[in-house]
């Protein structure tokens, strides 16, 4: 079945590793929330940005990333 323990049983885990991992993952899959990717690489945001008329540049993805965590209300969203 899926879960946690789906895969080993979390064995080679201590119980407050299985708890704080536990706590965690409720965190992240918290309801109304979603989970933002922001570790994309230049290819990958680059045909966002080409979408929408945007500058591949470091400086462009730079600026998008604070973007996504300083948005007034965008911890309303994001999670993880």
């Amino acid at each position: 079945g899926a879960g946690l323990m789906a895969c080993h049983g979390g064995a080679h885990l201590s119980e407050s590793n299985k708890a704080e991992l536990e706590r965690i993952a409720g965190l992240i899959a918290t309801p109304g929330k979603g989970i933002t990717a922001c570790d994309e690489g230049p290819g990958t945001i680059g045909g966002r940005f080409e979408a929408v008329g945007l500058q591949n540049s470091e400086e462009a993805r730079r600026s998008y990333r604070q973007m996504l965590f300083e948005t007034e209300g965008s911890a309303d969203y994001l999670c993880g």
